[in-house]
């Protein structure tokens, strides 16, 4: 018997569509995924009244023109395991002002991916010749 086994993805959701495809690639017969699969941090993207959208990501601060632009980081930062959330200056200041909002909306964020990897599990798996497990 042939077993996938991978860890540590931190809400990568690249790192996770790998994982769906290397059981097949390695011709395993099962495919695990262990923990630690949830991101660390929220990264705000932030509309600003003028319509652009601004966001500080890895020391870089970046300014978009159009919601297009603002697709591309925020595709990127998703793909990097963080959570980008488009929000406004008064959501920012209520988070700055009452930390549970912050925790509500990072465990939101966190359901909201590992849901979305499931329905793309299921999707991307269903007629394939190996069992899929992950650990609690």
């Amino acid at each position: 018997m042939r077993i996938y086994y991978t860890t540590d993805v931190h809400g990568s959701t690249l790192c996770f569509k790998k994982f769906l495809n290397a059981a097949k690639f390695y011709t395993a017969d099962v495919a695990i995924i262990g923990g630690d699969i949830t991101g660390k941090l929220i990264i705000p993207i932030v509309e600003q009244t003028n319509g652009e959208y601004t966001c500080k990501h890895q020391g870089t601060n970046y300014v978009f023109k159009t919601k297009d632009e603002m697709e591309i980081i925020r595709k990127r930062i998703e793909d990097q395991g963080y959570y980008p959330h488009v929000t406004n200056k008064s959501e920012m200041e209520v988070f700055a002002e009452q930390k549970s909002k912050v925790d509500e909306l990072f465990t939101t964020l966190m359901l909201r991916r590992v849901e979305e990897w499931v329905k793309l599990a299921d999707e991307r798996l269903r007629d394939q010749k190996f069992a899929c497990y992950r650990q609690r």
